[in-house]
């Protein structure tokens, strides 16, 4: 049975993504669809939204010391009450929760009637981001990558707001936002200049115009960061790569599009559900039969092998490719040795995102040579 621990599980969220690797495990499968919410009973809701969506129905989770900020512990009860069969644990906060998943999705489905009505509810304006600087704007291998971007130009000379626009500022440049139905439908700024900086926005502009405002304050700059430091597969992190680590600028505008978002919650008085508005696969990529996919990904997967000699023919097999972008792979302990000294996951995805940028590498256990083999599991072939 999966076990968390909830405020290690919220502590842990940055240095997670930054140290370890996505998916060793299926039991942490669940988490590529959960983040902290802005107060601990919406990361906690957040949490029983991630675990339906991965299919974990039963587990055992510790609230131990989880700050009872406006009567966390009493909500998570009364949520439990709605959507699991659920035993607490005596002297302590240690559940075994049972998911429901027709009371849950009841639950849902009530909630989401709610917002559709728009009866009144709170955002806590006080959880908005603020914007602060650090030292480095953008590290010098953006800065020199940048350089040979040509992206269409945003700049507008005649601005011209309504009700729809929300406004922010980015270095001294304006910068605006059209919305319709949660739909960005233009976004412009006042700087005619070429610089760095206006390459920078309106590359982060042409990502995510005609998107769903929370996709694109979810992940609209970290496709940014990807998008630039793809062009020259620039290396900057051992582990998974945070925008922020390309420098302020990053940052900054990752905190401008998340305000916006705030602004027009709040202005709208809507609120929003997990987000699966994702960015587009290829349709050159869904095109592929599932074995000309596998055949494209072992082409890689050899080259891999080829330039490091202690992996065999059986270091990394693949498992299966779930939902066109998922690359299950399975790996021996030459391999779990070699990942220790040097991050190959890293460079097997950044290969195999020359097929399709939205390919992600999931790894399960780690097998004995003799045991390596394709899992038992159903394979969905997309």
């Amino acid at each position: 049975m999966l076990k968390i621990n909830f405020k290690d599980l919220i502590k842990n969220y940055d240095n997670s993504l930054l140290d370890n690797l996505r998916g060793f495990g299926k039991n942490e499968d669940y988490l590529k669809f959960w983040v902290p919410g802005t107060n601990n009973y919406q990361s906690f809701l957040n949490l029983i939204d991630a675990l339906m969506e991965s299919k974990i129905h039963e587990f055992k989770i510790s609230l131990n010391n989880v700050n009872n900020e406006n009567n966390f512990l009493k909500n998570v009860k009364e949520l439990l009450n709605n959507v699991s069969v659920y035993n607490k644990e005596k002297d302590n906060e240690n559940y075994v929760i049972k998911l429901d998943k027709l009371r849950y999705l009841d639950f849902k489905k009530k909630n989401k009637k709610v917002s559709d009505k728009r009866l009144e509810f709170k955002i806590d304006t006080t959880k908005i981001a603020k914007i602060e600087k650090n030292d480095e704007n953008l590290i010098f291998s953006y800065q020199d990558t940048l350089k040979n971007f040509y992206p269409k130009s945003h700049y507008s000379e005649k601005i011209t707001k309504n009700e729809n626009t929300y406004l922010s500022k980015f270095n001294g440049i304006k910068l605006y936002f059209e919305i319709e139905k949660n739909i960005i439908i233009n976004v412009f700024h006042d700087s005619s200049a070429n610089t760095i900086i206006e390459k920078l926005i309106n590359t982060f502009f042409e990502l995510i115009i005609n998107k769903n405002i929370q996709e694109a304050a979810d992940h609209g700059v970290i496709y940014l960061e990807e998008t630039i430091r793809n062009k020259k597969k620039t290396k900057v992190s051992k582990g998974i790569i945070l925008p922020r680590q390309g420098g302020e600028y990053f940052n900054i505008l990752n905190n401008i599009i998340r305000n916006v978002f705030s602004e027009y919650k709040i202005k709208n008085n809507i609120n929003f559900d997990i987000n699966r508005n994702y960015f587009k696969i290829s349709e050159s990529w869904k095109n592929l039969s599932y074995k000309e996919k596998i055949n494209k990904i072992n082409k890689i997967l050899f080259e891999i092998k080829e330039k490091y000699s202690m992996l065999t023919d059986k270091s990394i097999l693949i498992s299966k490719i779930e939902n066109n972008f998922k690359i299950n792979l399975d790996v021996d302990k030459n391999f779990s040795k070699l990942q220790s000294e040097k991050n190959i996951l890293l460079e097997i995805e950044t290969k195999l995102k020359t097929l399709d940028q939205t390919l992600e590498v999931f790894i399960g256990e780690i097998l004995d040579q003799n045991k390596l083999r394709l899992k038992n599991s159903p394979q969905k072939k997309i």
